[in-house]
């Protein structure tokens, strides 16, 4: 059967419906490798608040409850479970399918991100290092830029441990520059070959062979450019590869509509 050919503006609307496919995917992909690790770290505190209840239900029941340890096995039970409570609420910031553009406290977003990613860095003995500057704030979508953040960084650490360095790094840091914001993000993994460094955002280039989509780069390029009007690069720092994301920042004369503003 004949079809008429599709119209420039249709064109563009089933390419712009399959970039956001991809990011999907992408996070999809990222929040499985988050998972996993998140699983795994779960135990530890879930372990110890049910030894703090099972601690004191014995000395309850032995008449040897005293107030200090009361106290400290109480407090051992408020602390663990603030700490699932938060990377709960962390993973449900970056799931939600929002495409609200908020204003963020550029260095609380950073923190949540790296309550998630913590898992799968302290895994693989992996040191993060951050140096925030003072309160940034961006206008952006939350998820998005989390995604970004998240895909830069466990590509880092998936090099770090390919590459079996003893000295495994990677150091974040915020840097205001006049009206711009910027994350850098730099491992010690010894740099990405200067073959590879032109292709690097390239749509479905990986170097993971079948475990890379060859996605996550490329979306984080498009989010951080087209989204969000910034700019994603990388060059080879000192140490590794340093990938820099370069965002307005937000002047704002009120308080309304922030982010995590007093966290």
């Amino acid at each position: 059967m004949y079809s008429e050919p599709l119209s420039r503006e249709e064109l563009i609307t089933i390419l712009k419906e399959k970039d956001k496919l991809l990011s999907h995917k992408d996070r999809v992909s990222l929040l499985g490798e988050s998972i996993e690790d998140i699983t795994d770290q779960w135990k530890n505190p879930l372990i110890s608040i049910y030894n703090s209840a099972n601690n004191l239900q014995i000395k309850k029941i032995l008449g040897l409850v005293d107030e200090i340890t009361f106290s400290k096995e109480l407090d051992n039970i408020i602390k663990n479970t603030d700490f699932l409570i938060q990377t709960i609420s962390d993973v449900a910031s970056f799931c939600k399918d929002s495409k609200y553009s908020g204003v963020l406290n550029l260095n609380t977003l950073i923190n949540k991100v790296l309550s998630i990613a913590s898992f799968h860095v302290e895994s693989k003995n992996i040191q993060i290092t951050t140096r925030l500057d003072s309160e940034c704030f961006v206008k952006c979508i939350e998820n998005e830029l989390m995604q970004v953040l998240l895909n830069i960084i466990n590509n880092a650490v998936d090099v770090l441990k390919a590459k079996h360095k003893d000295e495994r790094e990677i150091i974040i840091s915020t840097i205001r520059n006049d009206n711009n914001v910027q994350i850098e993000i730099e491992d010690s993994a010894g740099g990405i070959d200067k073959d590879l460094m032109e292709k690097i955002f390239d749509k479905y280039f990986t170097t993971k062979g079948d475990k890379g989509s060859g996605v996550g780069l490329f979306v984080s390029k498009q989010i951080i450019e087209e989204n969000f009007g910034g700019s994603l690069s990388v060059y080879n720092a000192q140490k590794g590869a340093c990938f820099v994301i370069k965002l307005p920042l937000y002047e704002f004369i009120n308080q309304e509509n922030i982010i995590g503003s007093s966290q």
